[in-house]
């Protein structure tokens, strides 16, 4: 490996060496100590089908409700799927422009790890953001400790990340989202917007 490097050094190229490092967990050692988290982040492979056994059957809720109770999560798969479909912003504080002028009033998990910011449609309903700044991807952030294993969802927008923890729950059909350093929101699902059903 080292003489095409050589050879790349000696022809004026400027050679950069990444450690990609390893897709292997670490080995735990004889004496059978904790050998610390491991952590993945991808986008898991959902179907519709599966989201649409996994989504449930929330009811129709509003902002003025509060939490109801939070609903286990036991996959990332499940987490996608409780999470898909469109979010009204009730208050927090959040990475994107939500104040009246923006018209920005609430986000869309689809299944496939794509998000929207959705502004105020003319017919009272909600659309999807067509500037770049309005789309993004997600990751499922899932971390195991022993027999611990935390989810989390990484949004990522042009220009910015946002790590948070994903609580919903059924009826009320609500959503938290709480940020590692701070801030966060609650939204209300809209009904219109929820996965399709069979």
């Amino acid at each position: 490996m080292l003489a095409p490097i050589a050879s790349l050094a000696m022809l004026g190229c400027q050679v950069a060496v990444v450690d990609l490092g390893s897709n292997h967990a670490p080995e735990v050692g004889a004496g059978g100590g904790d050998a610390g988290p491991v952590t993945t982040s991808n986008c898991p492979y959902v179907t519709e089908a599966e989201v649409q056994a996994l989504y449930g059957d929330p009811c129709n809720s509003t902002c003025a409700e509060g939490a109801g109770t939070p609903r286990a999560v036991m996959s990332s798969a499940e987490l996608v799927a409780v999470i898909s479909g469109q979010w009204r912003t009730c208050g927090g504080e959040l990475p994107w422009d939500s104040d009246a002028g923006s018209g920005v009033v609430g986000i869309e998990f689809q299944a496939g790890c794509t998000i929207f910011l959705l502004h105020d449609a003319p017919d009272g309903g909600v659309v999807r953001g067509i500037q770049p700044s309005d789309q993004g991807t997600y990751n499922v952030l899932e971390t195991t400790q022993g027999s611990s294993i935390t989810r989390r969802v990484e949004l990522f927008f042009p220009g910015s990340a946002w790590t948070v923890a994903a609580t919903t729950s059924d009826c009320p059909h609500r959503m938290a989202l709480a940020a590692l350093d701070g801030g966060g929101g609650d939204f209300v699902g809209i009904p219109s917007g929820l996965p399709p059903t069979n």
